[in-house]
């Protein structure tokens, strides 16, 4: 009966940290997360298609510097549920995003503390759905200048306000964009 108590309780709001193996929580010490997670850098995460929501379409530069605008309409089609075995498989990596292109996993556009540590998640894939990876992945926040590079890491936010965090990945000839926006409050 207490068992239970503190379990309603904590369901209900008690506990200010994500459980392990949830969405945003810790990876079970094996490296594993619930149904429909991945653990990446140590925190489990969305792998699925539906998780691009909180990022903007891609924008591809050419190697010759021109910019590609997209076409909004498809990409939010393509960002809803749609039967991935109608697509061309070719152009869709096994998670159902797109290739090529930039993806911000974590963090989310939930409010943050001032001087608290946000991991950040994030892939990049080429045209042939192939990972790129290391300093390839460059991130830059809108305040505070480039903050990290690869597929994960943590950074302490230091200045309080609106900050549009952006990962640029590079695959020699192009670049692939993709944003978050959250606020930093004190």
């Amino acid at each position: 009966m207490i068992r239970m108590l503190v379990f309603t309780a904590l369901l209900a709001g008690g506990c200010s940290k994500p459980a392990t193996g949830s969405e945003k929580g810790p990876c079970y010490g094996n490296g594993t997360c619930n149904a429909g997670l991945t653990c990446l850098s140590d925190i489990c995460v969305r792998d699925d298609a539906a998780d691009l929501s909180m990022s903007l379409p891609d924008m591809s530069v050419a190697g010759d510097g021109s910019m590609s605008q997209p076409d909004l309409a498809s990409d939010l089609a393509s960002s809803s549920s749609v039967d991935l075995a109608q697509k061309d498989a070719s152009k869709f990596d096994d998670g159902g995003i797109p290739c090529p292109g930039a993806a911000i996993w974590h963090p989310g556009g939930e409010t943050r503390k001032v001087n608290t540590s946000v991991p950040f998640v994030g892939r990049g894939r080429d045209p042939n759905c192939t990972p790129i990876t290391g300093a390839n992945l460059v991130w830059t926040d809108s305040l505070e200048g480039q903050i990290g590079t690869g597929e994960s890491f943590n950074h302490t936010f230091t200045m309080i306000g609106m900050h549009t965090v952006t990962l640029a990945v590079k695959d020699g000839a192009n670049t692939y964009y993709a944003w978050i926006t959250f606020m930093i409050e004190s």
